[in-house]
């Protein structure tokens, strides 16, 4: 391995709040019989926080960088080894043979060991979608490039020489860094693997085919950065893979969901149809695009919907069911544009004002440069705003809060009801205090699910809310559009002191079979991957003030073991041994110049695979093949050196050699033990090796998971065959001042159950 195996990290900051450490539930005495929790966060300075998460991210990056240098080694991630740990990177649960890369490289070995991360203009809005259908991520992207702060707040450290970035994403409430190496998958394979026509093509000549087919950053197998050879893009992509557990999972979505993860923002729906006042919404929305709000629009496909392929429907040029970024709005000579980006990197507009059309002649081809604007940008159009209302179905804004604005929030899990009931009003609510007026953006959202969306249940979820004042009986105001594919609903307006409710609703809608769990496990789930997104799910819904993870499932980071007391239980341990252990060593008997076989602590004849990272429970491990189980470990006196350890095949999986590659290596004896002195008492006669090992079956690059048995009665995994709950939270931001109390209220017949 050409790299240091180093840990970083995607898990939320130390401090990062679970149910234990929530505050203890007040029962209420009214008739409504309700429990009322305190509030989770308070008046939290949204740019103060991201100040906090940007120095820690920084340290972290600093430490990685440190200790590659002593090593002498580039860095590599080995929470997120696109190379050694393929399968895990790309695929989830349920997308297991998604994408084909044909090899993985260096972002050095792509760009000539000169990478240039991001270096600003016009054309580096020219972001180009790859192998994986994100284009709602891509254009989240592109529209960034018009607030270019926002790439540098994103990305806030490297070091390209060691190949390591810290970048920072907004997970439901809090700042989240992650810290990624510059490996990534490439679709060009290696000189080897080309047919002999391929190879003729390069005269057999494999230093031409690498350096003009393989040290391109065009061979990128996921998005890339256009025509400047940035290297920004795939790390961003490659970040935010591993903030959802893998490429497959980062898979369609919504813009404005991408938005709210990257700025901490809020979106918004505003359907164009719906629009009352066109001049207002120019004045007031539009031309403050990408000044502190993001755009991005599309339109969804004819009849059939999205039952038709993605390119089914075509609307003068442009493509259905696919996400654009809103680049700017200009008025000039009394006219309206709005400069828009393609995703996938072509000028696919061709309606009035499209590149080249009969419109561009004398003053408005000088107005070009005005507009930003030329007919060889990459995937860039120009639209007069009146097509721009008639063409698009869907606006999605994201407001982008500064530093005068604080964040208070409270989360609820609410538990599966039975038939398939939706959850009314009354059944839940959250309410908060005001002291002073002030402008305000609440916040009705769902705990982000991608990295576990596999297991998030049988349901989707319509959300809606109403908001209330106390002392009156009539509805103050409702919250945006929303429909099932929605992750959060929200309200702006101006609110006067006092003390205010909000009835949240959802409506279920059945998209999978309420036992798609267990048929998940019958049919093959990988359990590695079903644990860390049970892991991950059980971290994310701990957030709720009601809800208690199954310790099983409870994992802390290396941080939070060392601030909660280990290194001075360790430190009592060792005085101790200082102090006493004289009265140990002296009775033992002196040594003798005898021989006995090594034991090291750790020792077991079959090296196992490494855990994983987030967790491992020996209760839920896949089960090995048979006739292994049986042969109990050689007696401890027995070691046999790790470099020549081979790995049984298990079930048809590859397992991992001791050089860490996956190769095809013929079966060896195993070793004869080394004899070492000690003394008389202890010495014993070496026992005869165990039998060889069965020779390994012929492997392929790319492992297949290990087969799974049915679950049984007692399972561990078996409880959350029927656990289609979920975690719901009220975030209201005000600006200029904190909200003094905010709290959530559920049911007492609903909050029993956890």
């Amino acid at each position: 391995m050409n790299g240091a195996a180093t840990h970083s990290s995607s898990n939320p900051p130390p401090g990062y709040p679970v149910a234990a450490a929530a505050p203890p539930p007040q029962v209420t005495t009214s008739s409504s019989n309700t429990v009322t929790y305190a509030q989770y966060q308070l008046g939290v300075s949204i740019y103060e926080e991201k100040k906090k998460a940007i120095a820690q991210c920084k340290a972290m990056v600093e430490r990685i960088v440190a200790q590659c240098r002593r090593k002498n080694r580039r860095f590599r991630d080995i929470e997120f080894d696109v190379e050694n740990d393929r399968s895990r990177c790309l695929h989830n649960l349920t997308e297991a043979k998604a994408f084909v890369p044909q090899d993985t490289r260096r972002i050095t070995e792509l760009t000539n060991n000169n990478p240039v991360f991001y270096s600003g203009g016009k054309r580096a809005a020219e972001v180009v979608q790859g192998a994986v259908e994100d284009c709602y991520f891509v254009s989240a992207l592109s529209g960034l490039t018009s607030k270019e702060e926002l790439i540098w707040e994103l990305c806030v450290a490297r070091d390209e020489e060691i190949g390591v970035y810290g970048f920072l994403f907004y997970r439901d409430c809090y700042w989240v860094p992650v810290v990624v190496d510059d490996i990534v998958f490439t679709r060009i394979p290696k000189f080897e693997m080309l047919t002999t026509p391929e190879k003729e093509l390069y005269d057999y000549d494999k230093a031409e085919f690498n350096a003009s087919a393989r040290a391109a950053i065009d061979s990128l197998y996921f998005a890339k950065a256009g025509k400047t050879g940035e290297t920004w893009v795939p790390l961003v992509e490659k970040a935010f893979a591993k903030l959802n557990g893998d490429y497959a999972s980062v898979m369609y979505g919504r813009t404005c969901d991408a938005l709210e993860d990257i700025t901490g923002g809020v979106s918004t729906t505003i359907l164009c149809k719906d629009i009352l006042d066109a001049d207002t919404f120019w004045k007031e929305e539009l031309l403050h695009a990408n000044k502190d709000r993001v755009f991005a629009v599309w339109f969804k496909s004819g009849d059939g919907g999205l039952v038709q392929p993605l390119k089914s429907t075509i609307q003068e040029g442009l493509v259905a069911n696919l996400s654009h970024s809103v680049v700017r709005a200009v008025e000039i000579h009394g006219k309206r544009f709005v400069v828009v980006r393609d995703p996938w990197g072509e000028p696919s507009w061709k309606g009035p004002w499209s590149d080249g059309s009969k419109e561009w002649t004398g003053k408005w081809r000088e107005a070009l440069p005005e507009l930003g604007h030329d007919f060889s940008s990459n995937g860039q159009f120009v639209m007069e705003y009146s097509d721009f209302l008639t063409t698009w179905q869907e606006i999605q804004r994201t407001l982008i809060f500064d530093e005068s604005w604080k964040l208070s929030s409270q989360w609820l899990f609410l538990p599966e009801k039975p038939d398939v009931a939706p959850w009314n009003y009354g059944d839940f609510s959250f309410s908060f205090s005001l002291s002073t007026a002030a402008r305000t953006v609440i916040s009705f959202t769902k705990v982000a699910p991608r990295f576990f969306k596999d297991i998030q249940g049988a349901y989707l979820w319509n959300m809606d809310f109403v908001l209330t004042k106390e002392g009156e009986s009539e509805i103050l105001a409702e919250s945006s559009y929303s429909f099932f594919y929605t992750r959060s609903v929200s309200l702006e307006l101006e609110l006067e002191p006092g003390n205010y409710t909000v009835l949240p609703r959802l409506e279920p809608l059945i998209q999978r079979d309420k036992d798609y769990f267990r048929r998940g496990v019958d049919s093959g789930w990988d359990r590695r991957k079903l644990l860390r997104a049970m892991t991950r799910r059980a971290q994310s819904w701990s957030i709720a003030a009601n809800y208690k993870p199954d310790e099983k499932y409870t994992v802390k980071s290396a941080a939070e073991i060392l601030a909660g007391g280990l290194p001075e239980e360790n430190k009592s341990a060792i005085n101790a041994l200082k102090t006493y252990g004289h009265e140990i060593s002296g009775a033992r008997s002196k040594p003798q110049n005898t021989q006995t076989p090594i034991q090291p602590a750790n020792f077991h004849p079959m090296v196992q695979p490494p855990a994983a990272p987030y967790m491992y429970n020996p209760q839920m491990a896949p089960q090995m093949a048979p006739g292994y189980l049986k042969q109990p470990p050689p007696p401890p006196q027995m070691y046999y050196p790790p470099a020549q350890t081979q790995y049984p095949n298990h079930g048809g999986r590859a397992m991992r050699t001791a050089n860490q590659g996956w190769e095809d290596e013929p079966h060896h004896e195993p070793p004869v033990p080394v004899p070492v002195p000690q003394s008389p008492a202890s010495y014993v006669l070496p026992p005869p090796p165990p039998p060889p090992l069965p020779p390994l079956a012929p492997l392929s690059r790319s492992p297949s998971p290990l087969p799974m048995r049915p679950l049984a009665r007692g399972d561990p995994l078996e409880s959350l065959e029927d656990d289609n709950a979920l975690v719901v939270g009220l975030k209201v931001f005000t600006q200029g001042m904190a909200v003094s109390v905010i709290t959530g209220s559920l049911k007492a017949k609903f909050a029993a159950h956890r």
